[in-house]
């Protein structure tokens, strides 16, 4: 019994040995029908843009937001000292990190 057991265990190692050794030809893989850019949705609503549709506007009212912390934190440092300022600071590196994943 325990031979035909450790048998069967052989001979499922070499059926999955096949299989990973095994190599697909380029004419055997079959393409995606999806498109590699993602269309725009036709339904009206909240939708998610695509990385490439991320840029000119959105690069520009992200620079105002960094320029506007920079301006409002520096402000704020010189009426209200370090300890005010540092929430204002961390939010800009917060906003800072965000642009450097986001872009």
């Amino acid at each position: 019994m325990t031979d035909r057991i450790a048998q069967e265990r052989d001979r499922q190692r070499q059926q999955q040995n096949r299989y990973a050794r095994e190599v697909i030809a380029g004419s055997d893989v079959r393409l995606s029908h999806r498109p590699a850019v993602p269309q725009p949705s036709a339904q009206p609503g909240f939708s998610v843009p695509s990385i490439g549709s991320i840029g000119g506007s959105t690069r520009i009212a992200y620079l105002a937001a960094l320029a506007a912390l920079a301006l409002i934190g520096f402000g704020v440092y010189l009426f209200g000292g370090f300890e005010l300022a540092s929430v204002i600071l961390f939010i800009l590196s917060l906003v800072l990190m965000t642009g450097w994943f986001i872009f």
